[in-house]
């Protein structure tokens, strides 16, 4: 698992979602993170899966993100008086993953060539 799901709890966004609910959400982040790269992370003296750091550190972000600020992609300004939501063109933003492109730029050293 590219984190641990007792890693997770401690953090405030967390606290109120189930192992299991938190276990899927691990698990998807990590097979994006492996499908988007094309590259399997695998430590071939090993046989083991390898997470650097920076994927890690990467990998959290993304859930912190998908926990906080998912519901409110887009939203370029919010005015509470009178209503007004003013929504971002995307502007290429989105780098993938459906993520915006600062989220994933960590991934850039890793991406392999797909053939």
């Amino acid at each position: 698992m590219i984190v641990e799901l007792s890693e997770l709890r401690g953090m405030a966004c967390f606290k109120d979602a189930s192992d299991a609910a938190l276990a899927r959400k691990i698990a998807a982040v990590e097979s994006a993170i492996k499908g988007y790269t094309h590259n399997t992370f695998l430590d071939r003296t090993t046989g083991e899966v390898f997470w650097p750091p920076d994927v890690v550190e990467g990998a959290i972000k993304l859930l912190v993100y998908d926990a906080t600020t998912r519901s409110k992609a887009g939203i370029k300004s919010e005015s509470i008086s009178r209503h007004s939501v003013t929504y971002a063109d995307g502007g290429g933003t989105d780098a993938g993953l459906g993520y915006p492109a600062e989220l994933i730029g960590f991934l850039k050293p890793y991406m392999k060539a797909r053939f």
